[in-house]
This record gives structure tokens, sequence and C-alpha cells, in this order.
């Protein structure tokens, strides 16, 4: 359960640094997604999970991947696949 908790707490670093980036306060943000202020903060305290349509509703109001959110990774370009060999 480590690999799990250090995932949700990064993931909270995340959200917290994005908010704060844009001056925003956690109640803009709960508004913004339709969720409680205090969803907002157990979200950002690695306190609960949030779901995934609040982890999709969290990526596309800060503009970022959810790559980024749960990994930390930046997004990088989808390489196409094709069949030829």
């Amino acid at each position: 359960m480590r690999k799990k908790e250090t995932i949700v707490q990064g993931m909270g670093e995340r959200l917290k640094q994005k908010r704060h980036e844009r001056g925003w306060t956690q109640l803009i943000v709960a508004v913004e997604l339709d969720i409680t202020e205090q969803a907002v903060s157990q979200h950002e305290r690695a306190r609960h999970e949030p779901s995934l349509t609040e982890l999709l509703k969290y990526a596309a109001l800060y503009e970022i991947s959810t790559d980024y959110l749960l990994k930390g990774v930046p997004s990088t370009t989808t390489k196409s696949i094709s069949n030829d060999r």
C-alpha cells in the first residue's frame, strides 16, 4: 500500500501547487468542480482520493494531463501505432 500512498500524496501536492499558481482558493476550485471545499482540502492533503470524474475535472480545470496529476510526468505527444512493419 506504500506506493498508492505515495501516488496520492504526490497528486495532492500537485493539485495544491496548481491552485496556488493560479491564485485560487479552495472555494473557487470547489465551485468550478461542483464539489465541496472540504473535498478539495482532502484531495490536496491526500486524505481522500478524487474519483475518476473528479480527476478528469481537475485536469481540465488546470489544463494538465491526468498523467501529470497521477505521476508527476509532463504530458508527451502520443505516438501513433501503425501496422507497418
